[in-house]
Order: structure tokens, then sequence, then C-alpha cells
């Protein structure tokens, strides 16, 4: 008896019993009807998996960008066609918003109708490709129904593709793949079919996707690679071809159209060029980006919608990242040697990756939404180990093989529908953001504003005062994590005026004012100086931001360590000031004398009467420094006393 029995699926008890006793075996059937059960199971799986998702809002750039943009109220003037860098996309998120008003549901349910029909257009490119594709094995050729099934069904459910679906935003991702993807499969339908209208089709679909995201810059060479790879026996074959491979590639001038009419959008967005972020530091990160995603894929927990990532800086972790890296593509490219179809399975999902994960900076490095096609990759070569694995440990047994593989699929569809909770409300979202990742300060920032919006609606003053102390502690929490973001402070004085503190708010407000101006050093210290006994927190501010700029003062040291005893209270801070000011500058007699006063509070008397004796004798008329002296005196005389009568 054959060990590959994944072919024979269609002969167990549950298909007798859906189809009324019928025997649907893998040959002798109607192509028709062997395919029926098939894409009906992957719809159904996918509706399962997203019924949460039909209930997403839109959340963070969403809300911006769709919900409250005005511009897509209207169908005609296309305003939409030349002001975004995703044309495409904006005219389906218009289309919806005309035809079927503001909702969400509207979006969501579109959203989710991409997504299955990526499903199955997978389902039909495994399937052929499987099925008459020159350099399968025909083992694999035997089974490619299940092989395409399955595939399609650990994608479509899978929790890693939710961010592309019920992130309303992310249709420009999703609708992108689903023109990639269709691309791929035009192009092998007319190959391993010889039809000539899939090869048009395959440009059409190439063109609008040029016009939906980026992401398809690489397009035309994973198709290319595909039919080198794949589709034909010889490089021969592929060059008789050359002139549709041609117009592939003629489709990326529309891309490079849109990009050169929008420099200064993708400039702004922070794609190619990151404030402090070079091309080798981000590059350098991408490996473990890149196995991050591939955990998430194999074990789906801790996922974050907005995880702000930072390059990483440290050596010991970078380089190892380089060289695991370096030597699966040293594999890939071996394999696409000696096994073309494998290497080609392989290393295609980076290719989809490389525009977001290679030498390019871009604004964020790491966003779960850009594993939304490469997924489609790896939920093939899932399968085949899958069926490896059960082949080598010889699961004879249907019931046993399909078993398996339906608790997988209704488990994921349990976890991905938890998941796609976070996408109901924008506060779920920044919730779970904030959970996942704690240091991330735009969280903060937009959970404050959702607080106060949730505030705004709640009748009852107490809850709502509640509410509002808690978006003053989330508003808080964003500058102390990035104190340089003037957004950060303008937003705590929006939230302490909701709560009815508007004059506490102001100094905020000038706090942003100051880090959008960008004063000198000098303008800090002296604005620092001038608002020191009045708004001792808004002088501190100054200082910090005074520190940061070159040249290093010692009188910049010397006011941070007052303010930071006087507001913070953080002595052993004050401390390590007022020994910097000294090593910049060992002649200062105010830092000698506040560092005395330090002294003083901290009951360190001997040292606080040698600190004012330093600063007299650089100044001898400083009058505070001659009553810290005394003070310091008299509480070490008093202390000393003390000592000896315990004795």
């Amino acid at each position: 008896m054959s060990r590959d029995v994944w072919p024979n699926v269609f002969r167990g008890r549950a298909f007798h019993f859906v189809c009324s006793k019928a025997r649907f075996e893998t040959r002798g059937v109607s192509a028709s009807m062997s395919n029926f059960l098939p894409r009906l199971l992957i719809l159904l799986a996918g509706i399962a998996a997203y019924l949460v998702g039909l209930a997403a809002d839109f959340t963070f750039d969403g809300v911006e960008f769709v919900a409250n943009n005005q511009v897509l109220d209207r169908l005609w003037p296309p305003e939409y066609l030349s002001k975004y860098t995703r044309p495409f996309s904006f005219l389906t998120f218009a289309l919806n918003k005309v035809c079927f008003g503001p909702a969400p549901f509207s979006f969501a349910l579109t959203n989710i109708l991409i997504h299955l029909a990526s499903a199955q257009i997978l389902y039909s490119l495994v399937k052929i490709v499987l099925e008459k594709a020159p350099r399968i094995p025909e083992s694999l050729s035997r089974a490619a129904v299940p092989i395409a099934l399955v595939s399609s069904l650990l994608w479509v459910v899978h929790p890693l593709n939710s961010q592309g679906v019920a992130y309303l935003i992310q249709r420009q991702e999703s609708l992108a793949s689903l023109f990639y993807l269709g691309t791929m499969a035009a192009f092998a339908f007319a190959v391993l079919h010889q039809q000539r209208t899939w090869y048009l089709v395959a440009c059409i679909s190439c063109a609008l996707g040029m016009f939906s995201k980026e992401i398809l810059v690489t397009a035309p060479l994973c198709v290319l690679w595909l039919d080198l790879a794949v589709l034909s026996k010889s490089w021969r074959e592929v060059a008789r071809r050359w002139y549709w491979h041609l117009t592939l590639w003629l489709t990326l001038g529309l891309l490079a159209l849109v990009m050169l009419s929008h420099q200064g959008e993708y400039a702004q967005a922070g794609i190619g060029d990151v404030p402090d972020v070079s091309r080798w530091q981000y590059f350098r990160s991408q490996p473990w980006v890149v196995a991050t995603y591939v955990k998430l894929w194999f074990w789906p927990a801790g996922q974050c919608a907005d995880a702000l990532k930072i390059p990483i800086s440290n050596p010991a972790t970078y380089w190892p990242g380089l060289v695991i890296a370096s030597l699966c593509l040293i594999m890939i490219v071996r394999m696409s040697f000696y096994r073309p179809a494998l290497g080609f399975l392989l290393g295609a999902w980076l290719l989809v990756l490389l525009p977001t994960s290679s030498i390019v900076p871009i604004q964020d490095l790491y966003f779960e939404h850009r594993m939304y096609l490469p997924s489609m990759f790896l939920a093939v070569a899932t399968t085949l180990l899958l069926k490896r694995l059960a082949d080598r440990w010889k699961f004879k047994s249907q019931a046993l093989r399909w078993g398996l593989v339906g608790s997988m699929v209704c488990l994921l569809m349990v976890i991905n529908n938890y998941r796609c909770t976070v996408y109901l409300t924008d506060e779920a979202f920044w919730r779970d953001v904030i959970a996942k990742s704690p240091n991330n300060s735009r969280a903060y920032t937009n959970l404050a504003l959702q607080i106060v919006k949730r505030a705004s609606k709640e009748s009852a003053p107490d809850d709502k005062q509640t509410l509002l102390e808690e978006a003053i502690v989330m508003a808080r929490r964003s500058f102390e994590i990035h104190p340089l973001n003037a957004v950060s402070y303008q937003n705590l004085a929006f939230v302490l005026g909701e709560a009815g503190r508007k004059e506490e708010g102001e100094k905020y407000v000038q706090m942003a004012r100051i880090l959008k101006t960008k004063m000198t050093q000098q303008e800090l210290l002296d604005f620092g100086n001038s608002n020191r006994a009045t708004e001792p927190e808004l002088a501190l501010f100054c200082y910090e931001r005074a520190r940061e700029l070159p040249p290093e003062s010692s009188e910049v040291y010397n006011n941070l360590g007052i303010l930071t005893q006087q507001v913070e209270k953080n002595f052993l801070k004050a401390e390590v000031c007022f020994q910097k000011s000294l090593s910049i500058n060992s002649n200062n007699p105010n830092t000698y004398n506040s560092y005395g006063n330090l002294l003083v509070r901290t009951n360190r008397y001997q040292e606080a009467v040698a600190a004012f004796e330093k600063a007299l004798r650089l100044d001898p008329q400083l009058k505070s420094a001659i009553q810290g002296r005394e003070v310091a005196i008299r509480l070490l005389t008093q202390s000393q006393n003390k000592q000896s009568q315990n004795k």
C-alpha cells in the first residue's frame, strides 16, 4: 500500500455523509465537484475566523485617513487618486464610504471579502502548480488538492494575518497582496494551461497592485523566479515568454510615477530617510525582526499592533543575527540550484519582505501586517512539513490526519477571533499595545485621548473625574518615555484642560513650544532661570533640554542639580549633576555652594563644610555660601556632641 494517503482524503466517512454517500475520489471525479468542497471549507473557515472582525472599528491612523477624511466623501472629483501614494486602495475606501456610508461595517466586510478571495486564489495557485508544473515530484502532484486545501486553511485563519484584515486601513496591505498573488496565479495559469488571456490578467493585476501598495515592486522578479524554478523545465522556455515578463517589469513604471509625484509624502512618512537611524542600523536589526515574524507564525502569542521596536545597537546581539541570516540565505541560494522549486518556496517570502526588511530604513522597524503576503509561502511550507512528518510517522488513518488538521484550524480560528477584539475600539487597540509594548510613548498619548473621549460621554461626575485622572497619568507617562516629543506635552496640556486644570496645563504648552522653536542652550538657561521661582517644573524642563545641547556647560548642570532635588526629590541624580558640573569647571563657586546645600540635606555635614569653604575661596563674598557654611558647622557640632554623649 502506498505511504501517500493524502490524495484519498475524499474517501473519508465525513465526506460520504456530506455528499449523501457519493464516493469522491481524487481520480474519476469531475473537476468542478472536486474543487467545490475544498473551496467551501476555505470560505466557511475564513468567515468563522473573522466573525468578531466584522465588528472592527477604525483605529489609529484609520481614523484620520479614512473615517475623518473628507476627501473620501465623494467619488468625483477623484482627489484621492492624486493626493495619496496608494490611489487604488483609497479608491476602494471612497467607494465604501460613498456607497455604504461612513459606518465601519462595510469596510470590515470588504476587508474580509478581500481576504477570502486571496485564500481562494492561493488554493488555485498551489493546486495547479502541484498538478501541472514540470518540476514537482509525482508524490506531491497526487496530493495537490489536500496540500492546497490545508495551505489555504492555515493561511485564512491564522492570527498573524488579523492585522491585515481587522485593522481596517491595512486594506492597503491585503489588497496589494491580492493583486500580487493574482499576478502569480494568472501567470501560472497562462503557462500551465497555455492560455494567453491569463498573461493579460497577470499584467492588469500587477498594474493595479502597483497603485495599491509598494510591495508590488518585487512582483515581476518573483514571477520570473517562479517561472524559472517551478513552471518551466529550462531557461529557454522562460526566454520564449520574454515579452510577457517585460510587460510585467514595465508596470514598475507606474509605481515609479507615483513615487516621483509624492516624494515629499514619502520623506514625511519616514521612508528611506529616518532621523538618527542609518541604513546599517536598520539592516542589522532586521534578522531579529524577521525571526520574530517567523516565531509568530509558528506560535502566535504576544502579537502587538504597534510594537515600536528600536534598532539594535549591541554588537553581541546583531552580529549573531546577521551570521544566522547569512547562513540561511546561502542555504536558500544553494537549494535554488539543486532543488529549484523548494528554493523558491523558502526564498520567495523573503523576497516579498525585501522592501521593508533590507537597507531602506522605514519609520517603523516592525509591523506584523507586513507578513500578510509572505505568510502564504510559510503556509505552503508548513503544510509540506506536516505531510512529511505524517508520512514518516506512518499516520495512515485519514481520520487522524484530518482530525489533527481540523483541530489546528479550529484552534487558530478561536485565537484569531480573540485577537480581533483588539480592533473593536481605538481604546482597546491602545490598551493592548501598552500591555505588549510598555515603553511605547505614542501609545500612551493616544490612549490618553481615547480615555478623555470616553470621559466626555460619562454622565456621573465621579466616574468622569476618575477617567480624566487616568488620562493624565497616561499623558504624563508618554513624555517620561520620550521627553523630546512636543506632541506629548501638548496632549497633557489638553487633558489637564479637560480636567479643569487649564492653568496647570499652560506650562506644558510652553514646553511644547520650546521643543518646536529649538532654542539655543543660553536661551534655555535664561528662560529656566526666569521661571525657576514660579514654575520650577518648567525650569527643570529647560535645564534638561539645555543639557542635551553642546557645549557641555557647568552652569547648566549646576541649575539642573538644584531643580532635580527641589522638584523630583532625587538627591542621587542631583549629586551626579553637581559632580558633572565640577568636572567641566572645577572653579565654579556656585556649584560648590549648591553641592554644599545638598550635602547638608543628606546629613553629610563635614563634606558640606569643605564644599562651602571651596566656594568661599573662589568667591569670598558669596553670601549664600557664608550662611551655608555657618549652618553646616552648627549641625556638625551638634552631631558630634550627640555622638560624644552617646559614648
